[in-house]
């Protein structure tokens, strides 16, 4: 286990996410999205020798959601929020309150999956 985090707990938070929710508390700037809401296929946290991988699939994502989905579970992992109060978060949204935002150094992009057929492309 990674010195000083709790993966378990983080691990139990990951999963909160699946489903349909609304994500404006993970969100940094909503001007451009019509709907916070999204459906997250699979979150996940991983752990191997000395790293912690979180891995998300979802439909679509929000400015700075990933960041700052990371940074809220490295506070629950820390001890410094629980699982019911990150669950809050998805139950009670109020825009830009989770976080802080992780950097962004570490993020990898590992796939992207688009509808067999789009609509402008016929």
């Amino acid at each position: 286990m990674r010195e000083g985090l709790d993966v378990p707990t983080m691990r139990r938070a990951a999963r909160s996410l699946q489903g349909v929710h609304d994500f404006a508390s993970f969100a940094t700037s909503l001007e451009e999205a019509e709907s916070t809401v999204r459906v997250v296929h699979e979150a996940r946290v991983n752990e191997s020798d000395s790293i912690v991988e979180f891995c998300i699939a979802q439909n679509a994502f929000l400015r700075h959601q990933v960041r700052n989905t990371v940074g809220q579970l490295l506070r629950v992992g820390l001890g410094r929020c629980s699982v019911d109060e990150f669950v809050g978060l998805l139950s009670h949204p109020i825009a830009g309150t989770a976080g802080p935002a992780a950097p962004a150094r570490g993020l990898c992009l590992m796939e992207i999956r688009y509808e067999s057929s789009l609509p402008f492309a016929s």
